[in-house]
């Protein structure tokens, strides 16, 4: 399966730019980018908000998960629901929102 790190790069291709001119867009460090894209880091999520934010066209969903849901868009999901069959199991869940926020909910 292929990595955030490759799709990170995927998208400097796609844009044209080095990871250079990437870091600075985003304002992150050249070096976090240089070790993210060689595979010895991956993003924080500090980062990977930064890339949505700057570049609106990269979905959330793809850059994380390497998946299109444009296509078939995934089930909402019931934190209650959840809460109630996985009481004794879920810590947390946090939901990653399109706009780069994300919700936690703790049980």
């Amino acid at each position: 399966m292929e990595g955030i790190n490759n799709r990170i790069q995927k998208l400097l291709i796609e844009k044209g730019i080095s990871a250079s001119e990437f870091s600075k867009k985003i304002n992150v460090q050249r070096s976090s980018i240089s070790h993210i894209i060689n595979g010895r880091n991956k993003p924080s999520l500090e980062i990977v908000t930064k890339i949505c934010k700057v570049y609106p066209d990269v979905k959330l969903d793809w850059l994380i998960f390497g998946e299109n849901y444009d296509s078939d868009p995934p089930t909402p999901i019931d934190s209650k629901n959840i809460q109630k069959n996985y009481s004794s199991d879920v810590e947390k869940i946090i939901l990653l929102l399109k706009d780069g926020t994300f919700k936690a909910f703790e049980n």
